[in-house]
């Protein structure tokens, strides 16, 4: 399921795709973007801003990633989510799209494919008329470390 029906996205499996999607949208492949790629290829996980810019190149400052990311963003390769009170984050955009859980208590954070909520969102629609996505933000409440014994 795409993330937005507004927004084109454009999963790709290696760096020189995503290169080639840059090229094809007419944006400029400039060393910042390129090492903003290779970090998201590298970790496969989100990452904040700060994290990106450090692990990119020394010289990339946080204002300039926020503009790359925006623009990777923009062209659909990049989605940012976001996990409690914390800065967005980062990750690719990916044929396996995931979806996340945040713990409350501990901050755990639980990675899942959106089918695994295709009954609960087949539900909501029902009810009340919407076809929901958690991609933007993830659904919050209790890891089962953190319930009770009684709860479990």
């Amino acid at each position: 399921m795409p993330e937005s029906p507004l927004r084109t996205v454009r999963p790709v499996a290696t760096v020189d795709e995503a290169v080639e999607v840059l090229r094809e949208d007419g944006g400029r492949v400039t060393k910042a973007r390129r090492a903003i790629l290779d970090v998201l290829f590298e970790v496969r996980d989100p990452l904040s801003v700060e994290q990106i810019a450090r692990r990119a190149a020394p010289e990339l400052d946080v204002p300039s990633t926020y503009r790359n990311l925006e623009h990777l963003e923009t062209v659909g390769l990049v989605r940012h989510v976001h996990f409690g009170h914390g800065p967005g984050l980062y990750e690719l955009v990916s044929d396996h799209e995931r979806w996340y859980a945040l713990c409350e208590s501990c901050g755990a954070v639980t990675a899942f494919s959106p089918a695994d909520l295709d009954p609960v969102r087949v539900t909501i629609d029902e009810r009340i008329g919407y076809q929901v996505r958690f991609a933007h933000f993830p659904l919050v409440g209790l890891c089962r470390a953190c319930q009770a014994p009684d709860q479990a």
